[in-house]
């Protein structure tokens, strides 16, 4: 695959975003692209070297603040990405059972110190 291929799959994938999102995104993987051409890959290693298109699409929309990243998936559907899998049913009762539990452990009192009321002398 060329570097336009690429940018141009990219580009289809980030459909859902903003012109500008879409623009400032497979800028910064042009970028990446070149950076390694640079370096003295061929062009086809050098986009072979980068994540697919889809999963790049995902990754930058799963970096986006919360409500643009809502609003493009609500668009047109842009998958979640494969890194950030739906929490299973047990992993949620997990995670509740664990933010109901105390994290700081209290030390052992003594006994006798909690029967008697601490006592000020005023002078």
């Amino acid at each position: 695959m060329t570097k336009q291929e690429y940018l141009a799959e990219l580009r289809a994938a980030l459909s859902d975003l903003s012109a500008e999102e879409a623009s400032r995104a497979c800028a910064f993987y042009e970028e990446m692209i070149d950076d390694r051409m640079e370096a003295g890959e061929d062009e086809r290693d050098a986009v072979a070297a980068m994540e697919p298109p889809a999963v790049a699409a995902s990754r930058i929309v799963d970096e986006m603040p919360a409500v643009p990243r809502a609003l493009a998936r609500a668009r047109g559907g842009t998958p979640p990405s494969p890194r950030s899998p739906k929490p299973s049913p047990t992993s949620r009762a997990t995670s509740a059972r664990r933010a109901s539990t105390p994290r700081s452990r209290s030390l052992p009192r003594d006994s006798a110190s909690e029967a008697r009321p601490a006592v000020v002398a005023l002078t």
